[in-house]
């Protein structure tokens, strides 16, 4: 019986303990329910400038320097090469002397000919020493009028002899210059084809020269990408950092064994002076939007392909607050994204990855964080 009492006792016990826990529970959670919610933390957005400039999408390519003519530089008299002068790729300038030949037979040859020029001239002159004696003989007519016309015509003789060996001194001249052969433009050798000690023939050539500073720029591009463009399309050719901007002179649709068009640029002036036959690195814009509001790619939110999304502004408010806005996506370009819509240059829009950017909602408290680059 006393157990049963005791049972008792400590289960109205337990009770009475449960039953005061419950009532303290709910005391607390109606006094929680009666405080105001805590202020929500501002979302820390690292932000970017929207900025107002030109958008380009581009085609990558490789860009090969030519000069714009190409000649061969051939001897215009035979001989053995004495000396050879620049080598390839070596830049010369006009009337630089390139190659030297052999001119001792030419010498001697003309050594002989001023020879007998010496000879012809004291031959002419007492010919028509000859000549005057018998006009004054004849005035005392002592002697006959055709020993005066044979004299005359010996003097004649002796005189066109002499211009004759005067004419072949001068072409004689005239040849020992072709010994030195020359360049005849600004260029860069692209050939060096004899040596020391060959033999030079007339019209074999000694270099092969390509004309400086003007030249060509060749692009090989996709078919599909030509068919994009047409002539004054825009290039922007690149080097070290630098870069410079040119229009397509001439396109030719017509594929190689490759597949491959080309697109050629003619230029006053090559750029960054690389020497025919260099590579240079090229763009080739397919399209382009001027006087665009650019906004980073990570700042929009739009399913691929679209030509619409969102972007999240920042107020200008205190604390500075989010404010979602509608754009329309003019192209994705290499200097960003180019969009349309209820913004300005100048407002500051939020960079991320687009599963933080979408908790945040309009009005929301913002951050902001260092700028994006």
């Amino acid at each position: 019986m006393k157990k049963v009492l005791l049972y008792a006792l400590g289960a109205v016990v337990l009770a009475a303990l449960v039953l005061g826990g419950v009532k303290l529970r709910q005391k607390r959670l109606a006094h929680l329910a009666e405080l105001p919610p805590p202020a929500a933390a501002p979302w820390a957005l690292r932000t970017a400038e929207v900025r107002r400039g030109r958008a380009t999408r581009g085609f990558p390519a490789l860009a090969a320097v030519e000069g714009s003519r190409e000649v061969a530089v051939s001897p215009r008299l035979q001989g053995i090469v004495l000396e050879m002068g620049p080598r390839e790729g070596e830049h010369v300038e006009a009337g630089q002397l390139l190659a030297t030949l052999d001119t001792r037979e030419l010498e001697e040859k003309l050594a002989a000919l001023e020879a007998d020029l010496a000879a012809a001239r004291a031959e002419a002159e007492r010919k028509r020493r000859d000549y005057a004696r018998a006009l004054k003989l004849l005035k005392a007519r002592n002697i006959s009028e055709s020993d005066v016309d044979a004299r005359r015509s010996a003097a004649e003789a002796a005189t066109e002899k002499v211009k004759s060996l005067e004419r072949k001194i001068a072409a004689e001249r005239v040849r020992l210059g072709y010994a030195r052969i020359t360049a005849p433009f600004e260029g860069v050798i692209s050939a060096r084809l004899a040596d020391p000690g060959e033999l030079a023939k007339v019209g074999e050539p000694l270099y092969r020269l390509i004309s400086t500073p003007g030249g060509r720029l060749r692009v090989r591009l996709p078919l599909e990408v030509l068919q994009q463009l047409s002539p004054g399309a825009e290039v922007v050719v690149s080097r070290d950092g630098r870069s410079h901007h040119f229009r397509a002179t001439r396109i030719f649709p017509s594929v190689d064994e490759r597949e491959l068009g080309r697109l050629e640029i003619d230029v006053d002036q090559v750029p960054f002076g690389a020497p025919p036959g260099a590579l240079l690195h090229a763009r080739v814009i397919t399209r382009a939007v001027d006087d665009a509001l650019l906004v980073p790619p990570a700042a929009v939110m739009s399913e691929p392909g679209a030509s619409k999304g969102r972007v999240l502004r920042i107020t200008a408010d205190r604390p500075p607050r989010a404010q979602w806005v509608s754009v329309t996506i003019r192209l994705r370009a290499a200097e960003g994204v180019a969009v349309g819509g209820d913004l300005a240059a100048g407002d500051r829009v939020a960079v991320g990855h687009e599963s933080m950017l979408l908790r945040v909602r309009d009005g929301d408290a913002v951050q902001p964080q260092a700028s994006a680059s």
